[in-house]
């Protein structure tokens, strides 16, 4: 990970969101794949992680903003 000078978040893993933007998937399949990668990634970096995306609030992206709200 590259690190910034005189940068608070040094510390804290960046995980990127990206995914199909329309309404037309599986949401099961989708939210049971985002849930295990979630889970790996919080289980090595703790709350350290930051979700960077275009927040484009549907499809998959969506599904993942939610999830990221349990894991805080």
């Amino acid at each position: 990970m590259k690190k910034y000078k005189n940068n608070a978040y040094n510390d804290y893993f960046r995980l990127g969101l990206i995914g199909y933007c329309t309404e037309n998937f599986d949401h099961k399949i989708a939210k049971l794949n985002l849930e295990e990668a979630f889970d790996d990634i919080f289980k090595e970096y703790g709350t350290n992680v930051i979700l960077v995306s275009g927040y484009t609030n549907v499809g998959i992206l969506k599904l993942g903003y939610d999830l990221s709200k349990k894991y805080g």
